[in-house]
């Protein structure tokens, strides 16, 4: 069961840790691209991050002060304070409620927690997302297979990465979703069709627009990532061994 008490002291000081620490506007790395995809609904990098988009639109039309990039940073610092007390209470359950205390002030410490919690990122939502699953699929409760199975598919459009938890949400969530049965399917394709909002952004054609999402084949590959990143750059090495530009991966970088 899970301990509000602890959940809610965790989150505040975490989030009043993150906050001071947060960025006044504008970060650097990719925040500058999502500030500006939630600002005007556009579409950022592959894999276009739909979930986040709306999370953060949403939350920046809530929070009344402010630039857009600084309510963002505020979402990180709100979603990673999330994320680490809901690992803090799991962790209290699997071993004593010291230990969970002090692995959580240790991450939160971090180099990584500090850099994520304080600026517009993905990492910051995934990190509240895969807790919240856990917590879920850890919990054992029949009725809240649904909702693990909702979570699941949201997961797929908010990053990648979370195709990573399916092994473990196997695991953890076959007992759930058996008694599910033939809910389970339209469930995780509820969430999942979130990512649907990246053809209807991209088909009024917004200021921020990367790569062709409106169409099928292009959403496809937009939210694969085959035109991006390390794919790309696979497919450029290999043309260039078969007679392209036979340049080194790092030297396509």
């Amino acid at each position: 069961m899970l301990d509000t008490r602890l959940v809610s002291v965790i989150f505040l000081a975490a989030f009043a840790s993150l906050l001071a620490g947060a960025a006044p506007g504008l970060a650097p790395r990719d925040a500058g691209e999502l500030t500006a995809a939630v600002g005007c609904w556009g579409v950022p990098h592959p894999p276009g991050f739909p979930l986040y988009v709306l999370l953060g639109r949403a939350w920046a039309d809530v929070m009344p002060f402010g630039s857009i990039a600084y309510r963002l940073n505020i979402l990180s610092a709100a979603c990673l304070a999330g994320a680490l007390a809901l690992m803090t209470c799991w962790l209290s359950r699997v071993a004593t409620t010291g230990i969970a205390l002090l692995v959580t002030a240790a991450f939160l410490v971090s180099p990584l927690a500090i850099s994520q919690g304080t600026r517009a990122e993905i990492f910051a939502p995934l990190a509240l997302w895969a807790m919240g699953l856990l917590t879920v699929l850890s919990s054992g409760h029949p009725r809240r297979g649904a909702i693990g199975i909702l979570l699941g598919g949201l997961g797929l459009a908010l990053h990648p990465t979370a195709v990573l938890a399916i092994p473990g949400f196997l695991v953890l969530g076959w007992p759930m979703m058996r008694r599910a049965g033939l809910k389970a399917g339209p469930y995780a394709l509820l969430g999942a069709s979130v990512a649907l909002v990246l053809p209807l952004r991209a088909a009024i054609h917004p200021p921020l627009e990367w790569g062709a999402a409106s169409s099928v084949s292009g959403f496809i590959a937009h939210l694969l990532r085959t035109d991006y990143g390390i794919f790309q750059l696979m497919r450029d090495s290999t043309a260039g061994g078969a007679g392209g530009s036979g340049e080194p991966p790092l030297q396509l970088l």
